[in-house]
């Protein structure tokens, strides 16, 4: 799923959309995408996630439960 954070540009907002349309289209799964200007410490009850960050911006993509 890293691969889909080749999305992340430097608009936040449009990094999170780019990486759950490719995600969601390629796993054809629904997926939860945060992207943040900065840290990102979340916690989530789940089994399929990636997060990784591009220069100031970390994005997490899950797959809820």
């Amino acid at each position: 799923m890293k691969s889909y954070f080749q999305s992340i540009g430097d608009d936040i907002t449009n990094s999170r959309r780019r990486i759950q349309k490719v995600a969601e289209e390629r796993l054809k799964e629904k997926l939860n995408v945060i992207c943040v200007k900065g840290d990102l410490s979340y916690y989530a009850y789940t089994e399929l996630f990636c997060q990784t960050s591009k220069e100031d911006i970390t994005c997490y993509a899950f797959k809820p439960f």
